[in-house]
């Protein structure tokens, strides 16, 4: 896996992690705080790629999320644009970076108060679409 599709990947994630964040509209400092967390303790960590440690490019992840905010992207554009890269890069996607995908997009939305119905709803969708 080449570096650029390495830093691709790590953006998508940062896509998809902004789109669960963001689909009530509203980003507590506490979703922010979560996604920090695990960025270090799950994302940093993963094995090299194809020679490329995870490390560094992990932080893409949080560059993404703090650049949607900043520009106020809607959470459907956000997710649209991870899904383009899901379906046109599964390989990418094994089953352990699926399931801890979907564990830090869980911990993100249950670190503000309870899930609401948009919340579930992208989960809902996320898990549909690890299972194509």
């Amino acid at each position: 896996m080449k570096e650029n599709k390495v830093i691709s990947y790590f953006d998508s994630l940062g896509k998809l992690f902004y789109a669960v964040a963001a689909v009530d509209k509203k980003i507590p400092s506490e979703e922010i705080q979560t996604l920090n967390q695990l960025i270090e303790e799950y994302w940093t960590d993963c094995d090299a790629l194809d020679g490329i440690t995870a490390r560094d490019p992990a932080y893409q992840i949080i560059a993404t999320f703090e650049k949607l905010f900043r520009k106020e992207t809607s959470s459907i554009i956000a997710y649209r644009e991870f899904e383009h890269f899901y379906k046109n890069h599964k390989a990418f996607f094994t089953k352990s970076a699926k399931y801890t995908a979907l564990l830090t997009a869980e911990a993100i939305i249950s670190a503000f108060d309870k899930k609401n119905k948009s919340e579930l709803q992208i989960l809902i969708k996320l898990k549909l679409l690890f299972s194509k």
